[in-house]
């Protein structure tokens, strides 16, 4: 197995650590695989995870937009490996699915530390020249009392994260919900005297999407302090298995991603507007 490991000014940087973590989690956990399990879910496995690894070398030795691709690609990735990792744990529910405890966090990990190792603590948006802006402050009625009306859709957005308040968006901390607590949470808002928020769907989350940014790829003078690791919750259920339910992600803007009913995500409301 390919040590992923990589000095960085003496220092070994967290997202190697992560890596090699994740590619030994993984092979403990295939080899305790039945036969059969080790050549089809197993070696899918191994495979996105040396993507994952070789991805990270990628990005990291590049540079704007060649880097920006690795990223976007290195995101699709992790995706789909956190997908895998669950549907192994619903395949092998009755052998030993211990062994997947801790690869979902590591694979959020991964994209979390690598960031942070990109120098991407600040968002990064290109010039109107190079990338129109697809999601334009103009679009947008920011009202008074933590609420967003978009006037392309007519859809009422609350402008912070659950859990996060102030103009600014900067009082609190960005809770995580399961998706069934998420779709609670909806239900029992009253936010700003409403009483019918509730999930968006994917497609809805999707139209938030900033193209022209990344970390995160939307409208920060719209939606402050919107996180850039975790996802945001959709209201719409994956096809796949009855476990799992879509997410968007905002560090770089994709929604093609499932995730388990179980695991923490984000949540940002919406209402028909009126």
């Amino acid at each position: 197995m390919q040590n992923y490991g990589r000095q960085h000014g003496g220092t070994r940087l967290p997202i190697w650590r992560d890596a090699n973590r994740l590619l030994v989690e993984i092979e403990t956990a295939v080899r305790a695989f039945p036969r059969s399990h080790r050549d089809t879910v197993g070696s899918d496995l191994r495979v996105l995870a040396m993507r994952v690894c070789g991805l990270l070398s990628l990005a990291l030795a590049a540079t704007g937009a060649q880097r920006l691709g690795y990223m976007r690609q290195l995101l699709d990735t992790v995706g789909d490996l956190k997908v895998h990792i669950q549907f192994a744990k619903i395949r092998l529910r009755y052998t030993r699915k211990e062994a997947f405890m801790h690869l979902r966090p590591l694979t959020i990990a991964l994209l979390c530390t690598f960031v942070a190792c990109a120098g991407a603590e600040a968002q990064t948006c290109r010039s109107e020249n190079e990338i129109p802006s697809t999601t334009p402050t103009r679009r947008f009625l920011v009202h008074g009392d933590a609420t967003v009306t978009d006037t392309a859709t007519g859809l009422m957005w609350a402008r912070c994260p659950e859990g996060l308040s102030g103009a600014s968006c900067d009082s609190g901390n960005a809770a995580t919900f399961t998706w069934e607590g998420a779709l609670v949470r909806a239900r029992d808002s009253s936010l700003a005297g409403y009483t019918d928020w509730r999930l968006p769907n994917v497609k809805e989350l999707s139209s938030l999407f900033e193209e022209q940014c990344y970390n995160p790829a939307i409208n920060l003078a719209v939606f402050p302090n919107t996180p850039a690791s975790l996802g945001f919750w959709s209201a719409s259920p994956g096809a796949l298995s009855p476990s799992f339910a879509w997410f968007a992600e905002f560090g770089f803007g994709s929604a093609d991603h499932y995730d388990g009913r179980s695991d923490g995500n984000h949540v940002r409301l919406v209402r028909s507007g009126q």
